[in-house]
């Protein structure tokens, strides 16, 4: 285990069982430490004939060198976090951000964002985060090396259950697992979206797809278009699914020949839109009665009262009606 101490960065590696591994041998094992971001690690029996202390700084090195060269948006704006040097304004939603390593979904923090103006907004964007259509992400996190490593990290992390999930390479959207829990999820990229897990990036480019198509009306709506479907790799009833999943609805249905609802020729809207255009209707005027108009009220003049000694008292008493 001597070279080891010597031997180069890309000699050394880390596998999914949390083991870091030089010429083919287990060197050191990752265990639970106080943060995701701050790994520990025991150096194994098998390096005894080292002094552990070299070797320990050693591994620390090259464990640093890897965060630093995969992970650095992240190492970024936990530093910024920490040393209290982002706006104040979007501090709480970075600290928020680092927690949940790298993503948030949007509609959780809506209320949150309009509060941020887009110059507050460019602290995070200086760490690489992204505020995308439907989630606030670091693209930089979302390509494999990256992400496995910080899965690998969550897995041995803290609360961790030492099974990191690696996302299936090469896949937009694939059958979601069931059992895979949200933070595992949002580590490798991705967004549990009905029965799909979507790519992050992809969905962006769906919320692009979708401004596309909204920019041609001007009710809002939307028609879904095959790019999607291409897109998600998915079927059209899974795209409805997913759609649906992000906050749309149905406002028109089209059905095919088979009776079943034909989803690109259906139009889609936000469910506020839909909700707004549900809620408006026509005032509601009454409906007149048939038969005679109402007489006008007349307003009723006193009469007087007349002296009984009066010569008129006699024609009030004989009750004449004027014409």
């Amino acid at each position: 285990m001597e070279k080891l101490i010597t031997a180069k960065d890309v000699d050394i590696s880390l596998n999914e069982q949390g083991e870091i591994f030089w010429s083919d041998k287990a060197a050191a094992k990752l265990v639970a430490g106080t943060e995701v971001l701050k790994p520990q690690f025991e150096v194994l029996a098998e390096v005894s004939d080292v002094p552990v202390d070299e070797v320990r700084t050693r591994l620390v090195n090259w464990l640093q060198a890897e965060m630093a060269k995969h992970l650095a948006p992240l190492l970024l704006l936990h530093e910024k976090v920490e040393a209290g040097t982002l706006d104040p304004a979007v501090l709480g939603l970075g600290f928020r951000l680092l927690q949940a390593l790298g993503s948030l979904d949007r509609r959780g923090i809506a209320t949150e964002l309009k509060t941020i103006t887009q110059d507050q907004r460019g602290s995070l964007r200086e760490c690489g985060v992204r505020f995308g259509e439907f989630s606030l992400f670091m693209p930089a996190l979302l390509r494999p090396a990256p992400s496995r490593l910080l899965a690998i990290l969550l897995a041995f992390g803290p609360q961790g259950n030492k099974k990191p999930y690696i996302a299936p390479a090469g896949l937009t959207s694939f059958k979601a697992v069931a059992d895979i829990a949200p933070p595992a999820l949002s580590v490798a990229g991705l967004r549990k979206c009905a029965e799909r897990s979507v790519r992050l990036d992809i969905l962006e480019r769906i919320g692009a797809e979708i401004r596309t198509a909204r920019g041609q009306t001007t009710d809002g709506g939307f028609k879904p278009t095959l790019e999607m479907v291409a897109l998600l790799g998915c079927s059209k009833p899974e795209l409805a699914q997913i759609l649906t999943s992000l906050g749309f609805v149905h406002v028109d249905t089209v059905k095919d020949e088979a009776g079943e609802i034909d989803e690109l020729a259906s139009s889609w809207a936000l469910r506020s839109i839909a909700k707004t255009k549900n809620t408006k209707r026509k005032p509601v005027t009454k409906k007149k009665s048939p038969g005679k108009k109402p007489p006008k009220n007349k307003k009723q003049v006193p009469i007087k009262k007349i002296d009984p000694d009066s010569p008129f008292a006699v024609l009030q008493a004989l009750n004449i009606d004027k014409r």
